[in-house]
Formats: structure tokens, sequence, C-alpha cells
């Protein structure tokens, strides 16, 4: 009885069906237009956050007449002390920041308390039971499910 030898692939050969299915891969549609969203979204948000980040970190020449001193380009905290409290921290942080957190937990507690009445009245349970729900014969924003379909 023979015995079947199994050729093992050189590494040489090992590592060209690695290349070969990683440009496969690269080239699949799904790939390429992920690529193409991350170069548009590194060029539009990644690049100019670095910059806005990077001058409020540094001395404009608008900022001579206030840091003595100082030249274009030095690093500086004086941006984010001015901000966070100066004079003006109040109007530009501290307000805006108020009204966002008030909209945000408002629109939060409205959504939570809309969404839960909508899943109480629509709740299976209240049809078995018989009990009535408001506007159930009014047309439902979704479709019915695979289960529900009317035939």
């Amino acid at each position: 009885m023979a015995i079947a030898s199994k050729t093992v692939p050189s590494s040489g050969q090992n590592w060209n069906a690695r290349i070969r299915r990683f440009f496969h891969w690269l080239s699949s549609p799904h790939v390429v237009l992920s690529m193409i969203m991350l170069a548009v979204m590194v060029y539009m948000v990644i690049i100019p956050l670095y910059r806005m980040i990077l001058t409020t970190f540094s001395v404009q020449e608008m900022d001579l007449r206030v840091l003595p001193g100082a030249e274009v380009g030095d690093l500086t905290l004086y941006h984010w002390i001015r901000m966070l409290s100066g004079r003006i921290s109040r109007i530009m942080t501290y307000e805006p920041l108020t009204h966002s957190l008030t909209i945000s937990f408002g629109a939060t507690a409205l959504a939570l308390v809309i969404g839960g009445l909508m899943a109480w009245w629509s709740e299976p349970t209240y049809r078995a039971k018989g009990l009535s729900i408001p506007w159930q014969r009014f047309p439902t924003l979704c479709p019915p499910g695979p289960s529900r379909r009317r035939g």
C-alpha cells in the first residue's frame, strides 16, 4: 500500500497566493467604495479638524499684541484659557453648551414618552384581551412583517 505524499507549497508560492487573494479582495466593489469614502472623509473631515486643532495651540499674528515676546507659530494655551475661563467664556462656551444640552435632553425625553406611549398602545396583548387601541383603524407607518402579511 502506497502512502500518498502531500506536496507542500514553497514559501514563494504561498506568498504569491496571499498577494493574489489580497488584490482580489481589494478589487471587490464594496472595498473600492469603502476606500473612496475613507479618502473623502480624510480629505473633508480629518485634515480640516487637525488643522483647526493645531491652530488653537499656536500663536497667530492677531495674538502678538496680547502675548508680548511671542512669535507667530509658537505653541500656546492662550486660546484655550481664554475660551474656558476668560470674560467671554460664558457667552461663547457655556451658554451654547447649556442650550445644546437642554435641547438634547428635552428631545430625548419627548422621544421616550412618545415612543413608550406608541409601544404601549400597540401592544398585541391588548387586542387579545379585547381592549380598544387608539387609531387602530389608521394604516401603520411600517409595512406588516412576513407573519402578518395579508394575502
